[in-house]
């Protein structure tokens, strides 16, 4: 009888939970699916990264754009804008995240300085929310990597923040 306690203490203590203070050694493999498969996401978020700061392809980029009604073209710094100074970028529209909230007329015009592209934000007093029309893309290029848009408003001074989706080499 006094075998058979000693082999119950001895199995309930294997199915028991432990927990380690300080440094633990293991020789030999650990051979666990759990550990395995992280390794593997890892490895390919890794891959995903390295692509996606260098080399040729798209970021989504929200830019805030604020007119101020009769002030004429003003010039936007993209560059500064989105901490980049790459030689070129293709802008696309994509969405009117936000707008001022403000149901009145107005209309955002934005262009490349060089007129390769435009990107119309309007909002007609009966609309629920702003639109997007003459929807691009702008192609912006410069050897120096300074890169300004032209922005005008009209109908009344307004602010709209707008999803672009920006192509360009990102290797720089």
């Amino acid at each position: 009888m006094k075998p058979l306690y000693i082999f119950l203490i001895f199995s309930l203590s294997i199915a028991q939970e432990f927990s380690i203070d300080g440094d633990l050694s293991v020789s030999g493999n650990i051979n666990n699916s759990t550990i395995d498969s992280l390794k593997l996401v890892i490895e390919s978020l890794e891959n995903s990264l390295e692509s996606i700061q260098s080399g040729y392809g798209e970021r989504f980029i929200e830019l805030t754009i604020q007119t101020d009604y009769g002030e004429g073209y003003v010039l936007f710094d993209f560059d500064d804008a989105i901490g980049s100074n790459n030689n070129w970028y293709k802008l696309e529209p994509v969405h009117v995240l936000a707008w001022d909230g403000i149901q009145g007329y107005f209309n955002i015009q934005m262009d490349d300085t060089n007129g390769w592209g435009r990107i119309d934000v309007n909002k007609q007093s009966n609309d629920d929310r702003p639109r997007i029309s003459n929807n691009g893309p702008i192609y912006l290029f410069s050897e120096n990597g300074q890169h300004n848009l032209r922005v005008l408003g009209g109908g009344r001074s307004s602010s709209v923040d707008i999803l672009l989706r920006v192509t360009s080499d990102w290797s720089n």
